[in-house]
């Protein structure tokens, strides 16, 4: 199948197929062009505008759009999370069940295979180690007090597969393909719905090395969604094993973000929400990296608020080329199953 023409109302989006001849051909002068080409959609090129000297409302304007994924009001977590390191990660709240409703197949995962997803999906040795935030990969190895009556969260948590997870890993499948022959000194951030990010970083682990920044904990009535996030890693944690065992050593990062991490709401009572916490630009600069592909799910989305400061500081202090990629542009035009890992 060939790209449709786009209607007016659609701009400059084409609908592509993942099993189309020519693919990468096809898509590479949309989705990342080569320096200087007509059309590029560099975030600089596209009147980045940076709010100074607002530091926890920063705007960040790509194209026509401004975008604020954190709202201002966010509060730090680190009150919710120490109560749920000392008490159990669903202190103060009723016994509930969380949300893992899946429409999809999910295997059976191993028994204590949650509380193992630090040491299983961090990469060892990595040059990025440092750049990990693993709290929610660690939490579920973190026990509450037996006095707590609290059951522990390896217990609670499953895997989870949604029709949006498939949407995504195929629509990350047709990604992979365009990046197979992308210059060792590119890195990409995924800022998509947690699930969806976990998904994409599956589908590209094998040639970029996840580094993973989800900040906080699981919690029955949280703000942020964390254990949907949690439920796709435990999904997707066997492929991402796999593809860890064959990918180079010197593979460029993937930081994967969580897009939802403001959650909702303002001052809820259980706000595990957290803000994005890029490596500093001088950090990318001493690592080689010298192209940032930031993946958002559609090109309206722009960039968050909470990593524009960042983005903005990568090219204009450090000459380092930042693109917007939207991951809708990948459009399947079927839909596979997810292998159940």
């Amino acid at each position: 199948m060939t790209p449709h023409a786009p209607t007016p109302d659609e701009g400059a989006v084409r609908t592509l197929s993942i099993d189309e001849p020519g693919l990468a051909a096809g898509v590479w002068t949309r989705a990342a062009p080569s320096a200087g080409e007509p059309g590029r959609r560099t975030l600089p090129a596209l009147a980045l505008l940076l709010a100074t000297g607002v530091a926890a409302a920063a705007t960040f304007l790509v194209g026509v759009q401004v975008v604020a994924a954190v709202s201002a009001d966010v509060r730090p977590s680190d009150p919710l999370l120490a109560r749920q390191q000392r008490f159990g990660w669903a202190v103060g709240a009723p016994p509930g069940v969380l949300d893992l409703s899946s429409d999809c197949a999910v295997p059976d995962v191993p028994p204590g295979a949650s509380r193992t997803l630090a040491r299983d999906l961090s990469a060892s040795p990595s040059r990025f180690a440092a750049w990990n935030r693993l709290e929610l990969l660690e939490a579920s190895s973190i026990e509450a007090p037996p006095s707590s009556g609290i059951l522990p969260l390896s217990e609670a948590i499953r895997a989870l597969c949604t029709t949006d997870m498939r949407v995504a890993s195929a629509r990350g499948a047709a990604f992979a393909g365009l990046l197979a022959d992308a210059h060792p000194n590119w890195a990409l951030i995924l800022d998509l719905p947690g699930p969806e990010a976990v998904a994409v970083a599956a589908a590209l682990a094998g040639r970029f090395e996840p580094v993973w920044t989800f900040a906080g904990w699981p919690h029955p009535k949280g703000a942020w969604p964390a254990h949907r996030t949690l439920g796709a890693l435990l999904y997707h944690r066997e492929s991402l094993i796999r593809s860890a065992s064959v990918r180079s050593p010197d593979a460029a990062p993937m930081l994967v973000l969580d897009s939802d991490r403001g959650g909702e709401g303002s001052f809820p009572e259980y706000d595990n929400r957290y803000t994005a916490a890029l490596p500093p630009p001088d950090a990318w600069a001493r690592a080689g990296i010298d192209h940032v592909l930031y993946v958002r799910g559609r090109s309206s989305d722009g960039a968050a608020a909470d990593v524009a400061h960042t983005l903005g500081s990568l090219h204009w202090s450090h000459g380092i080329s930042v693109q917007l990629v939207a991951l809708q542009d990948f459009q399947p035009v079927e839909v596979p199953e997810l292998p159940a890992d």
